[in-house]
């Protein structure tokens, strides 16, 4: 099926676009800061501050920390643990990975919603003043 030469086939381009280009200029001088900001201001981070408010239904006086508990993440780590070192993975469990926020007033360990977690003695709860040492 070739073409006999006495005949032409019409050539057929793609559409053009047209491009536009914009010149940004950039700035000469970086923006200065606020006259009540200066470059030595702490800046915060996300999280728990000591001073928060307590969860719902919490009496006043505690301490926002961390507890530490068996969780997914620690499931998971042990099972591959298990998977390359058979059952000394399974101590991966008394080291758990998992951590939340939580509440301490009273001996008792709340979580950000309000609900009792347990004793303070029973759970792996560190203050925020202890972990920022």
């Amino acid at each position: 099926a070739s073409i006999p030469p006495e005949q032409s086939v019409p050539l057929v381009t793609a559409p053009q676009t047209k491009e536009t280009k914009i010149h940004v200029p950039a700035s000469e001088s970086p923006t200065p800061l606020p006259q009540d900001m200066e470059e030595d201001t702490e800046v915060s981070t996300p999280g728990r501050k000591e001073d928060s408010p307590p969860p719902p239904g919490c009496n006043k006086g505690g301490v926002w920390g961390h507890n530490n508990y068996v969780g997914t993440k620690t499931k998971m780590l042990s099972c591959l643990a298990c998977l390359f070192v058979c059952l000394p993975g399974l101590f991966m469990m008394m080291c758990p990975q998992d951590e939340e926020e939580a509440y301490l007033v009273n001996n008792k360990v709340y979580n950000e919603a309000g609900q009792c977690l347990g004793n303070s003695d029973d759970l792996q709860f560190t203050s925020l003043a202890e972990s920022q040492r």
